[in-house]
Order: C-alpha cells, then structure tokens, then sequence
C-alpha cells in the first residue's frame, strides 16, 4: 500500500478526531482516560516495524499534553534539528495543563512553554486549562507562561483560554491574539477578574466564532476593543445581564448565529428578547426550551431575518 493510504489506516486506529475541529463550535471535551488510550494505541503502533514507525510517528506527535517533564518534551519535539524541522512539525494540537513549576527547566530557570510552541510551527489549536493535573488551581504569584520572545505559528486557527487570577495571563493572551491572524474560533472561560488595557489593538481578521462562558465587565472591556470584522457567531452562557447587554450593543449588528448555553440566569432575565432586539442580522437562533425565561412583551416584533430556530431540551 502507499505510504499516504498506511498513514490514514494509522490515523483511524489512532482515533484521531478533534483535527477538524480547529475551527468547529463543538468544546473539546476531554476524556483522560481515553486519551491515554489513544496514546498507548499509538505507541504499540509504530512499535511494529520500521516502516509503520516512520509513517506513525507523525500520529504520535500530532496532540501534545504539556504537563510535567516539559524539558524532556522539548528535546522530543526538536530531534536535534533546527527549529520546525523535528517531530514538532507534525504537532497540530497543544494542551497547556501544568502545574507553572512543572514548566520552568531547572537548569536555566527559564520557562518552558514558549520554546515547545516555537517547536509547532504547524499547530492549528491551543488549549489553556486554569487547572493542573492534579486538579488544583495554579499558584497565582506565577503566571503560567511567561510572553514568548518570538511570534507564534501562524497556522493557529482555535483557541480555548481559560482565566487565570493573574494579570500576566491578559498579558499572554493579548500578546497571542497579536500574533494569531488565522484564528477562527476562540472560546475564553473567565471571568477575567481584573481590568486590563492592552498596549496594542487586536486584529482577528479571520475570526468568525466567539465562545464566552461567565462573562464580566472586565473580560467585554476588552473584546469590545477588538477589531473582528468576520465576527458572525456567538455561543454564549450570560452570567450577569449588564455585561451581556454591552456586548450585544456593540456587537449586535454583526451577529448572524446566536447559541445559548444552559444556565440558570437565563430564567431571570429577558436575555432571548433583547438578544433579538439587538441583532438585526440574525438568521440561526439555538437555545434551551428549560433554560429560557418568558420575553418581554416589548421585545414582540417581527424579525425578517431569522430562517433557523434550534430548540434542545435538557432538565433543569
């Protein structure tokens, strides 16, 4: 068979499958368990012979988890070969859950995480957990990353953040949208706890979907700033209606698929109404039948533009 067949058998029986969701709404809802599975199965694969190791060793490295023995993953990812030319290459997803002191080498003090992301030039998701593996929040007198010397990979195309409590992760995260033009979906999980001014504006130009879970002030503040001109969907859980409002006053306009989370906030407020009110675009409309409060009588008028009404049920 041709190497290029093997390579998609080895893929199929790598049970790779979040590759086509760099850009896809769908959360990453990560399975532990399962992904060392995953893993197993690909180290017994290229473990067969020589040909098998060479073709899956693009399997192996093709999602990396980034927690303790960082140094070591970074000697992986390079090969003793210049930067971009070792196994990092092949490397398409990157998950960032580490304790911060799992990621400072020992030998230079120096952190990690940015020399394994300039050893992906390829990688099209990065994924920021508030947790480390052990499941304990991160230590807030160290930010988790330190701002990389170098731009990212421009193949970046999703990004899930969640919010540390420090202000050098809104530094870090500002600095990566400054360097992400390809990025077409961006979840951030807040809240972002304290305000922040960035130094430079924020341009996404490709990005089209914005996931905001427990948004506040300061985490709008910011998005607001944003240049996001092919903004068109949001999928959203509102948790206080100010800040929601403010979004969609500004943003409104350009919305054109609104999903609503399941949250118990929207029982208590006229969310769907005000939402139809400021988006005069809008053409899909998804939301939760048990999660959504009766609308305001004002907010009953007609909406030309709506084509798609997606109810889900789940118990509340």
């Amino acid at each position: 068979l041709p190497a290029e067949l093997w390579l998609q058998i080895l893929h199929w029986a790598g049970a790779i499958a979040r590759s086509n969701l760099a850009s896809g709404p769908e959360p990453l809802d990560i399975n532990v368990a399962e992904a060392r599975q995953t893993l197993q199965t690909r180290l017994n694969v290229i473990l067969v012979c020589q040909l098998w190791r060479k073709i899956g060793t693009e399997m192996l490295y093709h999602e990396v988890w980034v927690r303790h023995g960082a140094s070591m993953l970074v000697q992986a990812l390079e090969g003793g070969k210049g930067v971009g030319e070792g196994n990092g290459k092949f490397v398409r997803c990157i998950h960032l859950s580490t304790s911060p002191a799992d990621l400072i080498d020992p030998s230079t003090s120096t952190i990690l995480a940015d020399r394994i992301i300039e050893c992906c030039p390829n990688v099209q998701i990065l994924l920021k957990d508030r947790q480390d593996s052990s499941g304990n929040a991160t230590n807030t007198r160290l930010s988790l990353l330190s701002l990389p010397s170098h731009p990212l990979p421009l193949s970046l195309r999703r990004l899930d953040w969640c919010y540390n409590w420090t202000s050098k992760d809104q530094h870090l995260l500002q600095f990566i949208l400054s360097y992400a033009p390809n990025l077409e979906y961006l979840s951030l999980v807040g809240p972002a706890y304290r305000p922040f001014r960035p130094q430079n504006p924020v341009t996404l130009p490709a990005l089209t979907t914005l996931r905001i879970s427990a948004m506040d002030t300061n985490m709008i503040q910011q998005i607001n700033t944003w240049s996001i001109p092919f903004f068109t969907r949001l999928i959203v859980n509102p948790s206080r209606s100010a800040d929601f409002y403010s979004f969609m006053n500004t943003r409104g306009d350009q919305v054109q698929t609104l999903d609503f989370g399941a949250g118990s906030r929207l029982l208590r407020r006229d969310f769907l109404g005000r939402s139809l009110a400021a988006c005069p675009k809008l053409r899909e409309l998804s939301l939760y039948i048990m999660f959504t409060g009766p609308t305001n009588p004002a907010h009953n008028f007609p909406h030309h533009s709506l084509e798609c009404v997606r109810l889900h049920s789940r118990p509340n």
